[in-house]
């Protein structure tokens, strides 16, 4: 999982406009082997219109294609996060 973000997905991310913020594993309270990342759009507009152009990118496509059913997400769930008025990151 680690090998295909570090090799494929976040280039494809960053094609699309895609704004990474934070990739990060558990290392105390849950499994080792879920990834939470943050990514940060413009508005939810941007946020459609990249995911749309990410899941139909041909390198994409042709990356996963190339993964076992083992190497792909078994589970996603997505949040969007608002934050406070006096929270240090907007």
């Amino acid at each position: 999982m680690h090998q295909r973000f570090k090799d494929h997905t976040l280039r494809i991310f960053k094609k699309h406009g895609f704004e990474p913020v934070l990739f990060c594993t558990s290392e105390i309270g849950e499994t080792s082997d879920k990834l939470t990342y943050i990514l940060q759009f413009e508005n939810l507009r941007h946020r459609e219109e990249a995911w749309a152009a990410f899941h139909a990118d041909e390198e994409w496509l042709q990356a996963k294609a190339g993964f076992s059913k083992e190497e792909l997400v078994v589970r996603f769930r997505s949040t969007i996060l608002k934050p406070t008025d006096y929270s240090p990151l907007r």
